[in-house]
């Protein structure tokens, strides 16, 4: 299966048609991975929509299994980013392994000055510069393929498509003695004042209340982060998360109506308790379910001033 960004399909970008007829457009591939295909033998997990968070997280099982990322630059559009190729591979690498990062370029022909041109239109850049950045990107754990135009994208990528599907059945294992010269690794962001992980409504304000409402002496991980804003209990409980926007952010999660994200230092308790309970509940943490029963949540520490109050003997 080959996905690839909606941009692929754009009029100043377009595939050909016969290109197009192979592809399924996947909204938010180039944001998350910073490719513009991704080539997979797997039809599961099915990927939809990357600009959800869960759907980043099914993606990177693909490349478990032999999955790869490509970035397609065709004539002026490879001359003019090529500052911003080891940004892309970097983003392409927090998805796929060294050796299924993938940079193609087409239509790039030679002036006889020794300058690149494309389409009748000539460049400064030389053929050694263009080689120059091949090498980086191989140096850094990437391949490179040279087509000489558009129309052998559609062929190219059903060869791709073969070589995933065989190295998905037999995974190729050897010893690498020549790994790459340039380990490329993002620095951990701080959340709270680039907020690139958080969907519109959450300013630099009201993520500086998450972080207070967590209550710890540094900037805590992001995870914990979503999972508090995202949790019923502990969003109520942070100024400026009200109910529209801790709901927002759940569906920008994907997460249903009874879905959690738990996190262990404060994950919330829930618990199946009878119709007749002796134990004290929280108001607005239960709800009394069709067969009677009562199901309620708890914070750690609720559940522990809660069950103090019961009586030796009592039966929660």
């Amino acid at each position: 299966m080959i996905y690839c960004d909606p941009t692929e399909l754009a009029k100043n970008t377009r595939l050909q048609d016969d290109a197009i007829k192979m592809v399924t457009s996947l909204p938010g591939l180039e944001s998350a991975t910073g490719a513009d295909f991704l080539i997979t033998a797997m039809s599961e997990p099915a990927l939809t929509d990357l600009t959800k968070i869960p759907q980043r997280f099914q993606a990177k099982r693909h490349f478990e299994h032999g999955a790869c990322l490509v970035q397609r630059k065709s004539g002026g559009d490879f001359v003019g980013s090529v500052r911003d190729l080891k940004e892309i591979q970097l983003r392409m690498l927090e998805y796929a392994p060294p050796g299924a990062v993938r940079l193609l370029v087409t239509s790039i022909d030679t002036q006889p000055n020794g300058k690149l041109q494309s389409g009748g239109k000539k460049f400064d850049m030389t053929y050694a510069a263009m080689i120059r950045a091949f090498t980086f990107w191989e140096a850094r754990g990437g391949s490179v393929s040279l087509l000489e135009d558009d129309t052998q994208i559609a062929p190219w990528l059903e060869m791709l498509c073969e070589v995933v599907a065989e190295i998905r059945l037999n995974p190729i294992r050897y010893v690498d003695h020549n790994r790459p010269s340039q380990r490329l690794e993002r620095e951990a962001e701080n959340w709270v004042t680039t907020g690139r992980a958080f969907p519109p409504g959450f300013g630099r304000t009201k993520r500086a209340e998450i972080a207070t409402a967590i209550g710890k002496d540094k900037v805590p991980a992001l995870i914990e982060a979503l999972a508090w804003a995202a949790d019923p209990v502990t969003a109520k409980a942070t100024h400026g998360v009200g109910p529209k926007l801790r709901d927002s952010l759940r569906d920008w999660l994907g997460l249903s109506k009874h879905q959690r994200i738990v996190y262990p230092t404060w994950a919330n308790i829930t618990v199946a308790l009878p119709g007749d309970t002796k134990l004290p509940l929280i108001e607005g943490q239960w709800e009394r379910l069709p067969d009677g029963t009562i199901s309620a949540t708890f914070t750690p520490e609720q559940a522990e001033i809660c069950l103090s109050f019961l009586k030796a003997g009592d039966i929660p």
